[in-house]
């Protein structure tokens, strides 16, 4: 089933998160488009919507370090594998893993297949850092979750990194992955 191009915000909101996210938006005034779906956690699930929405979606990963210190938000090009190594050594941080999913919702108000840069809105202690790959940041635009994996949005990532993120204090780090 092919999802339907929507243009305006849910009729109603699955988190007070996502009720954020539309509101930032529609307050900057940025242009979205976006599709509300049954849940699409991996990238293979992704595909109609990459293909309803005329971007690709990015992958997003939380990770930590084993001691659960230091945090990160990962995004990158939904095909790009997650190399740790390669990710510890541009970071400093030694021994990433997964973070559990019960964490994340607790410190992102995110569930699994929800997570995206649109998630750090939640990171009011700012204990999470957005990684965000190099690749991605040379996008024009691209589809993520909305803190749902039931809704997902296109946007210019010019206005996702260089307008919405700084309205909410949020800066990427931006690293070749």
């Amino acid at each position: 089933m092919k999802p339907n191009i929507l243009l305006e915000n849910p009729e109603q909101f699955e988190s007070s998160l996502q009720e954020k996210v539309y509101a930032g938006l529609n307050q900057l005034g940025i242009d979205f488009e976006r599709v509300s779906c049954v849940s699409a956690v991996t990238i293979e699930q992704c595909r109609a919507i990459e293909t309803a929405l005329q971007a690709p979606v990015v992958k997003t990963l939380f990770v930590a370090n084993r001691q659960l210190t230091r945090f990160h938000l990962v995004v990158l090009p939904g095909e790009k594998p997650f190399v740790t190594k390669t990710f510890s050594k541009a970071r400093g941080v030694s021994r990433v893993s997964f973070v559990a999913p019960e964490l994340m919702m607790e410190m992102l108000s995110t569930p699994v297949g929800g997570a995206s840069p649109l998630s750090m809105l939640a990171d009011d202690a700012h204990r999470v850092e957005l990684v965000v790959d190099s690749q991605v940041m040379e996008m024009a635009e691209i589809a993520c979750p909305s803190a749902t994996p039931n809704d997902y949005l296109r946007l210019s990532s010019i206005d996702l990194f260089n307008r919405f993120l700084p309205a909410f204090g949020i800066t990427p780090v931006v690293v070749a992955l």
